[in-house]
């Protein structure tokens, strides 16, 4: 979703699913683009899509056996492949594919459906937030040995499976998923290879993101940013009054809902990806915490939370980003608060910042008869 993109939803069921196929074009001679990066891939695909049975397609290991010749094998000599000293007496085929490995996850699955006049409800039933771990094991099947006098370079049993006729890797019981797989066209190729987090490219001075791009912040100091990071805090004297202190916060969703925060210049709410982003004033004494605010909707099903901004903005459970004189209230059964961070101001025009919230978060909200209602939250 790089590049302020986005997904039009219509009614329906929609997977959003993490795919891994075990193949590499380096010696498997896939014309794939999207295999070829060697990386997992997300998919978000309506049920029915023709790409759903692929997808979903079977799981399991990738599988190999071997076969070594104990008979002078022509083709496989000094000369052919630059090494020094005939090896050819003794040859072990190349890892010899059986079976392709495949896994996929269902991360969630979102439900579009429509109401009363132009409205549109959706939900997402998450299943699974935070790292994801794609396991494929590798089995070996074993090494066959043989001694063969007319076993060469062209007919090798590893050839003979990649180069074989009229389909490719005829051997693979699976051939026909690799075929499947290689129909999937990428929808954007500005993926993000071999990037894990913020932290593997701040400290060795090396970007993935894309220039312009909600990951990338475009914030001028893209490599210090992070979701909900309290920042740039210096103070400000205007031109009549005394000094204050400002701060930035970087971007961040919960629920991939994104908060408001309040702009004192315009005196106004805006969204935290306003660009460029306003400096919000920090509340008089030595320390401010700043706390992500936010309730379930007034509907019948209460969800949380709230995913349209109402008025006035002290009751509205929509998430909204405070900044506070004080410990925030305790939850309630309207409204939630968790700490983003804590500011404690220093002498010398300095400031501390205990960053607690690191990513952006996913919340739960479980209410059980007339106890008040238990918040969970997960980074994501």
């Amino acid at each position: 979703m790089e590049g302020d993109g986005y997904y039009t939803l219509t009614p329906g069921t929609y997977y959003v699913t993490v795919s891994k196929f075990d193949i590499n074009q380096s010696n498997d001679d896939t014309e794939s683009e999207l295999l070829n990066a060697e990386a997992p891939w997300v998919s978000i695909f309506k049920s029915g899509d023709d790409i759903e049975s692929t997808i979903f397609s079977e799981t399991g290991p990738s599988e190999y056996v071997n076969k070594t010749n104990i008979h002078k094998m022509t083709g496989y000599d000094a000369t052919s492949t630059g090494l020094s000293g005939d090896w050819g007496n003794c040859h072990t085929t190349w890892f010899n594919p059986t079976k392709w490995g495949y896994d996929v996850k269902l991360i969630g699955i979102v439900t579009v459906t429509t109401g009363t006049g132009d409205v549109t409800n959706i939900s997402i039933d998450q299943h699974l937030v935070g790292p994801i771990d794609l396991h494929i094991p590798c089995q070996f099947n074993g090494t066959t040995l043989c001694n063969q006098d007319d076993l060469n370079e062209a007919n090798d049993p590893y050839n003979l499976n990649k180069d074989s006729t009229p389909v490719k890797w005829a051997n693979i019981v699976n051939q026909s998923q690799l075929s499947d797989m290689e129909e999937l066209t990428p929808a954007n190729t500005d993926w993000f290879q071999e990037f894990v987090g913020p932290a593997d490219w701040t400290s060795v001075n090396y970007s993935y993101l894309i220039p312009s791009s909600c990951a990338a912040q475009n914030d001028g100091n893209e490599s210090e940013c992070f979701p909900f990071k309290v920042k740039d805090l210096k103070y400000v004297t205007p031109t009549e009054g005394a000094p204050y202190a400002v701060y930035n916060i970087c971007p961040g969703t919960l629920n991939n809902i994104m908060p408001l925060i309040y702009d004192d210049v315009n005196e106004a709410w805006v969204y935290m990806d306003i660009i460029p982003q306003p400096q919000i004033a920090l509340e008089a004494g030595t320390e401010t915490w700043i706390v992500l605010r936010a309730g379930p909707s007034s509907s019948f099903f209460n969800d949380f939370p709230a995913t349209t901004p109402g008025s006035p903005p002290e009751n509205d459970p929509y998430p909204r980003i405070y900044t506070l004189n004080s410990m925030p209230p305790d939850d309630t059964d309207q409204l939630s608060y968790v700490i983003l961070a804590k500011v404690t101001k220093l002498p010398d025009d300095q400031f501390q910042v205990d960053q607690y919230v690191t990513g952006s978060l996913w919340g739960d909200r479980i209410k059980m008869g007339t106890q008040t209602a238990t918040y969970y939250y997960a980074r994501i």
